[in-house]
């Protein structure tokens, strides 16, 4: 069954709803929404902690037409944030145009028609194969989708007797029982590294912390100023800058003049720096992360948290670390090893469409990533869009607005010159 549409949407997380719901307020209504679980957000519900949660207010995140009121002043758990984006989808008449537990297989492009894109999947409920043909196709899967697993770990994690997850497969303490897995080691760094060991070590498990290179972090408390309404309003202007920008960095300079916080930095010799950086610039030309973290920073400084460096391989028992090749037994281990996007696993000639140095007047990114104008459009195909792939000085704060806008420039594709996009361009500096 082939079925067309203008526009085909991938992804019912932020970024997809967000271009949805631009659409949707524009009286467009010729679009699809392929989610592949059963719920808007699917990914935080299914695939996500139950004690986390976003990491920067929800009124941050708004669009245009935001319905974030009611929880401006709140950081979404995971519980809430599928019922806010269902919130948001209803309110639009988004609801209407998503095909829920749709796994898309494949994604080709035929240049010489109309409709160049095919995208095909199982409808996972009945298993049945649909194939849907657009002008438009806006991928918003996510650039954090399928979990991964270091060569080194993957190599020998079969040795190990006991229990091994990845941070996708946890959900709280009780994954693990405390009287068969007391010793867990965690490794990698970043925000669930911090989260999932400072709840386990509140559960009464010994937890220790592998990563390398150290980890980069700043008390919530030093960052609520940053949360001001004062401080936010300076945020906002800002967001028009984009990554592809030649004078992003010089605007980032100007960013930094007003928000530099401290930023905490831990080895695995436990020793504590405050470097003078400025968050902005380290966190996205260093490509670090900085973690809000409760009461971690004073779990760390008791030792109720060990901190290791590297592993180099498991073992029946435990772990080998690189330094001095030390053994050391665990009961349990936990994979915080991050995600990728995973867009290898159904877009036709992916390489074509992805690049590790996108913007040359910054440093490399570690991963490759989508090669766009800054602004989610592909620099490859003028009809294919990455929303939730780019952002600019405010980070994930900027995916709301730019998701908005894919939609106004789908809009103004479609309609020309008879439509008004609210996000002109000339809002983009």
């Amino acid at each position: 069954m082939v079925l067309k549409k203008s526009v085909v949407i991938i992804g019912g997380g932020w970024s997809g709803i967000g271009v949805a719901g631009s659409l949707a307020y524009n009286n467009f209504h010729d679009y699809i929404l392929l989610e592949q679980t059963d719920s808007i957000g699917g990914f935080w519900k299914y695939h996500t902690y139950d004690s986390v949660r976003m990491h920067d207010l929800s009124r941050l995140y708004k669009t245009p037409h935001d319905l974030s009121e009611k929880y401006k002043d709140h950081f979404l758990l995971q519980s809430e944030v599928p019922i806010y984006l269902q919130q948001y989808a209803d309110y639009y008449g988004i609801s209407n145009h998503i095909i829920f537990g749709f796994r898309v297989t494949r994604i080709s492009n035929q240049d010489d028609e109309e409709f160049c894109w095919t995208v095909t999947g199982i409808n996972v409920g009945e298993n049945i194969e649909r194939t849907y043909i657009c002008k438009y196709l806006c991928i918003a899967t996510s650039y954090c989708r399928v979990p991964v697993i270091p060569e080194n770990i993957k190599k020998s994690m079969n040795r190990f007797k006991t229990k091994i997850i990845h941070s996708a497969d946890y959900k709280n303490p009780s994954n693990f029982d405390i009287s068969k897995h007391r010793k867990i080691l965690i490794i990698g760094g970043g925000h669930s590294s911090s989260e999932i060991s400072t709840e386990l070590t509140d559960a009464g498990f010994h937890v220790t912390i592998a990563h390398r290179g150290g980890q980069y972090f700043m008390r919530q408390q030093d960052w609520t100023s940053y949360l001001s309404n004062q401080a936010i309003e300076k945020s906002l202007q800002y967001w028009g800058y984009s990554m592809a920008d030649e004078n992003f960095k010089e605007i980032l300079e100007i960013f930094n003049e007003q928000f530099s916080e401290k930023i905490y930095h831990i080895n695995d010799e436990i020793h504590w720096t405050i470097p003078v950086l400025r968050p902005a610039s380290f966190i996205i030309l260093h490509k670090k992360t900085f973690i809000d973290d409760m009461h971690f920073f004073d779990l760390l400084q008791n030792k109720s948290i060990e901190i290791k460096g590297s592993v180099r391989e498991i073992i029946e028992e435990g772990v080998i670390f690189e330094k001095n090749s030390e053994i050391q037994e665990f009961d349990g281990i936990i994979l915080c090893t991050g995600f990728s996007h995973g867009l290898e696993q159904f877009l036709d000639d992916t390489n074509q469409y992805l690049s590790n140095h996108r913007y040359h007047h910054l440093p490399p990114e570690k991963p490759s990533l989508p090669i766009t104008d800054g602004r989610c459009k592909s620099i490859i195909k003028n009809n294919l869009y990455f929303p939730g792939f780019d952002y600019g000085i405010n980070q994930r704060v900027d995916f709301a607005l730019y998701s908005w806008y894919v939609g106004e420039r789908i809009l103004s594709d479609i309609i020309g010159n008879d439509f008004t996009p609210e996000l002109s361009p000339s809002k983009f500096k």
